[in-house]
Parts: structure tokens; C-alpha cells; sequence
């Protein structure tokens, strides 16, 4: 990323100095500021700051949605006009701003430093929404209809979800959209992104029926999230296409999966109880859960800048949690996972009272789970070893949560040992997790880069499903 240079640094808070050159009580100055720091073009930072006047000073916190981050402390806050400075305590490279109020008091203007880097930022009272420019707008040009469907799993949980198919006669060939991780909306929604939603639009103009839908405990889905394994998620899948196939606009067209990230895994499981016509998988993973973990701490860690020490003591005890959550008595193996817990975040530097029990014993939920558990010990190897159908397997070089060099070499010995007619491999240079364009990979940045999906990504997808799957005049 460049960093603004300490000249240009000056004329902007210089102009901004001349704008507030008739200072704001302090006092109108308290409440929720909404700020937008310009990284580089294509991608920004919201961050939401609440300063709060007490009688022992000014105090306040800090959220920055665009990362999942919420609740900093802010230190040193100063409240002077026309001079406005505070800094950001817990995250690396000690952030910190400073500027000055408009004359109407309704902007501060002024610099966010991070590290090294000093980039513009404006703060403002009303909120600055996220521009994700790709997200589908109407009017669209085909069907859209939420629908319920049954899944196949043994206790037929009700899911909610939206079918889109083109407006012409059809038959249309189907797509059913698989979603990664942890409980997701049906448009998959991730950092204001909508990726499923998006995934819908391309593939429904292109000609194919397209049904996504909630997870389960999520939206109008009934059932637990964090109690279904990737098992009973792809029992799931297997009632999407069941419904799916039971549409007259599609008939005796054939039927696939899109799947990202976890929904890579399963929807192969879904295609051994069920006849699908091909797998589109975007950024998969092919080991179990515990390499993938140890491996993205890693990286991450070494993107985002943390010392090499505090990497280390974090996979310490990312690798003792593991292990504790293979215990078998349910009491024993969630004392032991709460008290790692306890040592990771005060390793973090989490501020110790009731916020910070609550974040303990939230992140105990988030592993202690029939879920996650699963999802560390089950092999997908396994699956994708039984696909004899077409195969699309795309991932980013920048991927730091499912590396592509630790997961691609048995990506590729699996898909040989299935025999796969037609199996397709790309690396797709740039692109992180989520197939956007990226600076580092790190997550951090998803929620930054206002592409929601790359265009080389969308586009490769779409060629390799229309020149097998769709006949003209469809």
C-alpha cells in the first residue's frame, strides 16, 4: 500500500485547519462519527468512533465493520478545537488519528496513521454506506422467488431460499449455490459483500436455474447451525437439487453445484448420495480442518505484520485447543477449551472483565460444536476421490485461508484417482479467499476492497458452465 507522503500529509490538514478555522465547542463533538479512510483506489476502510465527554476526560471506541472488528478502546483522546486525536488501543501498528472539526461541526478532517502508513480520512455524522459495486440491482431481467424446501437429511429440516430462472421457456440446466463457513445467509453475505447473491445474477443471465438458501438457523432456515457437520449440510444440498430437479422449467436438463470454501466439501459429499452433472469449486480445501487452521493462523499472522514470537505462541495453543476438543467428556474437553481460550485472547490483549468472559465463552461456542469438531477431522480427500463428473476447481494465489500450495497438489492426485472426464485447475493470480483482487490476501481486507468478485473469476466460471451446460436458446 503507498503511504501518503508527510508534505501531502500537511496541505491536507492544513486545509482542513482552514475549514475549522472557527472552533466547535468540544462538547457538540461527543456522539458517533462515521469515518472512511481511502487505502488505494478499489479499496476503503469504514470505521464508526463514538467519543464519549466524562468527568475525568474524553474517552471513546472504535469499530471497524469492513474488518469484524468492534468495541476498540481509544486512548489519548484529546478534544481541543480545533484539533481532534485520538488513538486506537490492541491492533498492530498503533492507530491513530488526527484532524480538525468543519465550521458546521458535522466533519472531522484530518489523517489515520497506521505503522508506517498515513492515509486521508473523513469523519462525518450520518453514516457512509459500503459501495460494492457489483451487487445485483433491479429491475432484473428473470424470475426470482423464495421458495422452502425439505432437506434430506433424517430429521427434513425446512430451508428457506430464493430460486432465479431466465425468463425464457426453458428447460434451464441448475446450479444450487453452496456457501463456505460458519452460518451464512442465502446470499452468502460476508463484510457487506452478497458473493452468492452475485453468483445468481451471472449464472441466471447466462441460462441456468439458480436456487441458494440459508443456512440452517439462519433467516427463515429452521434447524442449529454449529450442530450440522459438512454431513448434514450436504443432506441439505441433496434436498436442494431433489426440489430443483422437481421444477418443470428445468425437466431433464442437467444439475450441478457451486460450492465455496467449506461448500466445496460439501457438495462433493452431496454428489455421492446424489447424481450431480458437475462441481464448480472455488477456493476448496482437500485436507482436514487442522492443517487448514495451523496454516492460515500462519499466514495471516505473517501478512497482517505480527512478530514471529506471537505467531508461534498462537499456534501453541491453536495446536493444544485442537487437541482438547478431541477429549471425549463433554465437561472436561470445555474447561480445557475455555481455558486456552482465556490465554489467546489475553495473548491479544482483550481488556480483562464481564466483555471479556462474554468473548470467551463465545469463542468456546464457535469450537465446542459438533460443527467444528467435524469439520477438523473430516478428510475430503475422501470425497473428491469418488467425483467421475466434470470439474472446475478455481483459488487465488493471494489465499491465505485455504492456501493453494498446501491444498492443490492433493486436489489434483485426488481428481486423477476419480477419474474425472473433464477436470479443469486454475490458480488465478491476485486474488484472495474470496476471488478478489487483493493487496496481501489477509481477511482483513475483505471487507475494504469494494469488488465483491473478481472479474476474471466471474468470467471463467461462466465459460466453462455455458460451453458444456447450455444449449443455444435456452
Amino acid at each position: 500500500m503507498r503511504a501518503v507522503s508527510p508534505a501531502v500529509r500537511l496541505m491536507l490538514v492544513g486545509a482542513a485547519a482552514l475549514l475549522g478555522a472557527a472552533a466547535q465547542p468540544a462538547d457538540d463533538l461527543a456522539g458517533r462519527w462515521y469515518g472512511t479512510v481511502r487505502i488505494e483506489e478499489g479499496m476503503r476502510l469504514r470505521l464508526i468512533v463514538d467519543l464519549r465527554r466524562t468527568p475525568g476526560g474524553w474517552t471513546g471506541s472504535l469499530d471497524a465493520p469492513d474488518q469484524g472488528t468492534f468495541g476498540l478502546r481509544l486512548a489519548a483522546v484529546e478534544v481541543a478545537p480545533p484539533l481532534v486525536r485520538f488513538a486506537v488501543v490492541g491492533p498492530a501498528g498503533s492507530p491513530a488519528f488526527e484532524g480538525v472539526p468543519d465550521d458546521a461541526g458535522e466533519r472531522l478532517v484530518g489523517t489515520y496513521r497506521q505503522g508506517p502508513e498515513e492515509h486521508p480520512c473523513v469523519f462525518e455524522r450520518a453514516p457512509s454506506p459500503p459501495l460494492r459495486p457489483q451487487d445485483p440491482q433491479p429491475p432484473l431481467p428473470y424470475h426470482s422467488e423464495d421458495v422452502t424446501f425439505a432437506s434430506a437429511a433424517s430429521d427434513r429440516e425446512v430451508l428457506a431460499g430464493t430460486v432465479t430462472a431466465p425468463r425464457g421457456p426453458g428447460p434451464h440446466p441448475g446450479v444450487v449455490l453452496v456457501g463456505g463457513s460458519f452460518a451464512q445467509d442465502r446470499d452468502g453475505t460476508v463484510v457487506a459483500h452478497r458473493p452468492l447473491r452475485l453468483l445468481a445474477d451471472r449464472l441466471t443471465r447466462s441460462g441456468f436455474a439458480v436456487l441458494r438458501w440459508d443456512d440452517r438457523g439462519v433467516g427463515g432456515s429452521g434447524g442449529v447451525a454449529n450442530r450440522a457437520t459438512s454431513q448434514v449440510q450436504a443432506a441439505d444440498v441433496v434436498g436442494a437439487v431433489r426440489w430443483l430437479r422437481r421444477d418443470p422449467r428445468i425437466g431433464d436438463q442437467p444439475i450441478g453445484a457451486l460450492g465455496h470454501s467449506e461448500g466445496v466439501t460439501v457438495a462433493a459429499r452431496a454428489a455421492a448420495a446424489e447424481r450431480l452433472a458437475f462441481l464448480v469449486a472455488l477456493a476448496g480445501p482437500a485436507l482436514p480442518g487442522e492443517p487448514l487452521v495451523l496454516r492460515q493462523l500462519q499466514l495471516t499472522g505473517d501478512a497482517e505484520g505480527l512478530p514471529d514470537a506471537l505467531i508461534a505462541r498462537q499456534l501453541e495453543l491453536r495446536r493444544r485447543m485442537i487437541e482438547a476438543l478431541r477429549g471425549g467428556d463433554p465437561r472436561v474437553r470445555r474447561a480445557a477449551v475455555r481455558e486456552i481460550v482465556r490465554l489467546q485472547l489475553g495473548l491479544e490483549g482483550a481488556a480483562r472483565g464481564d466483555r471479556f468472559e462474554a468473548a470467551v465463552e463465545a469463542t468456546v461456542d464457535a469450537v465446542d460444536n459438533p460443527w467444528f469438531r467435524d469439520f477438523l477431522e473430516h478428510d475430503p480427500r475422501v470425497d473428491l476421490a469418488g467425483l467421475g463428473i466434470p470439474v472446475l476447481w478455481l483459488c487465488g494465489a493471494h489465499d491465505l485461508q485455504v492456501d493453494p500450495r498446501q491444498n492443490l497438489p492433493h486436489v489434483v492426485a485426488a481428481l486423477r484417482r476419480a477419474g474425472s472426464p473433464d477436470a479443469t485447475v486454475h490458480v488465478l493470480p491476485g486474488l484472495n479467499h474470496l476471488l478478489q483482487n487483493a493487496v496481501t490476501g489477509s481477511p482483513l481486507e475483505y471487507g475494504m476492497i469494494e469488488e465483491t468478485m473478481a472479474p476474471a473469476a466471474l468470467e471463467a466460471i461462466e465459460q466453462w458452465l455455458t460451453r458444456r451446460f447450455v444449449r443455444p436458446g435456452q
